[in-house]
């Protein structure tokens, strides 16, 4: 019988774009090993088409942000929507939601996708629990009752994960 394998990594995130690189972000600091697994290169930038869209963060976004410690890498390249006007067009009447009068500085934000994925990256290679495989891409994945492999592909990948 074989002696079991100290595992690689806890959690496995694949995908390091937007949501991927939040919730590994989240995770620093909770004592879990979290491989995340990034086909695009370091360099590469754009997570497709529109790559650079501006983003409409809502104020609790931005308290998440704080929470996982993106914010202030974010903080001075984003805009404050500080008041909205809701209406319909050829009707009577409209809404106006303003920040102040919530005791808000600001309702949400508008950020491009590009600072953000900016700031997130920045945050992850400030991790200590988080170890970021790429350029590699998931090639398979080998369920046993105690473990789970996991096989990449890529210059920054192992082989195997356990």
């Amino acid at each position: 019988m074989s002696e079991p394998v100290e595992p690689a990594c806890d959690l496995v995130v694949v995908g390091g774009g937007l949501v991927g690189a939040s919730l590994a972000c989240a995770l620093d600091g909770t004592g879990l090993r979290t491989a995340v697994i990034e086909p695009r290169p370091p360099d590469g930038g754009a997570e497709g088409a529109g790559a650079d869209r501006d983003l409409a963060l809502a104020y609790g976004t931005r308290r998440i942000l704080e929470r996982i410690g993106v914010w202030p890498a974010l903080a001075s390249r984003a805009a404050p929507v500080r008041a909205v006007r809701v209406s319909e067009r050829g009707r009577f009447g409209s809404v106006c939601l303003d920040a102040g009068e919530l005791g808000l500085e600001a309702l949400g934000y508008v950020a491009s996708s590009a600072d953000l994925a900016a700031a997130l990256s920045a945050r992850l290679r400030e991790t200590q629990g988080v170890t970021l495989y790429n350029p590699a891409r998931l090639t398979g994945l080998d369920v046993a009752p105690e473990t789970v492999t996991v096989r990449l592909e890529g210059e920054s990948a192992p082989a195997v994960l356990h």
